[in-house]
């Protein structure tokens, strides 16, 4: 089944030992590298230039994806009939008093005095204060 993505999915905080784990192994490419190097398949130098041949086709791929125009073309069929939507979108009105969604948002990232959260959560968790402070 589908699981929806949450900004504060982070492995390293949920699964801390087994990421250790696999943080210490070796990565694939290099365990593989290493393999035709000791069967002789290719020197090292090969394997180098190899992989440096191919971060500068990663980094081409990167420059022109900044500057690609996909074509209309392209996605027309699917998108056939729809429409840009207009501004009225952009206000909801939620039957709710904005001071008490500030209230709910604040105490939603609201921390017990001696909770010590990790940094990367913390960073979130600043962000969303300040997102509530600032009204979007």
């Amino acid at each position: 089944s589908f699981r929806g993505h949450n900004e504060l999915d982070e492995p390293m905080i949920t699964q801390p030992v087994m990421y250790d784990v696999i943080n210490k192994r070796q990565s694939v490419t290099d365990r593989y590298a290493g393999r035709l190097e000791n069967q002789g398949v290719l020197a090292s130098a090969d394997i180098q230039k190899c992989s440096e041949d191919h971060k500068q086709w990663l980094r081409q791929q990167k420059a022109a994806a900044d500057t690609y125009q996909p074509s209309m073309d392209d996605v027309r069929p699917w998108w056939n009939g729809l429409r840009q939507g207009g501004d009225g979108l952009s206000v909801w009105d939620t039957g709710c008093p904005e001071d008490l969604l500030r209230y709910v948002s604040f105490k939603s990232v609201e921390l017990p005095k001696d909770f010590t959260v990790h940094s990367v959560i913390n960073r979130h968790i600043n962000g969303r204060r300040e997102r509530i402070v600032n009204g979007n």
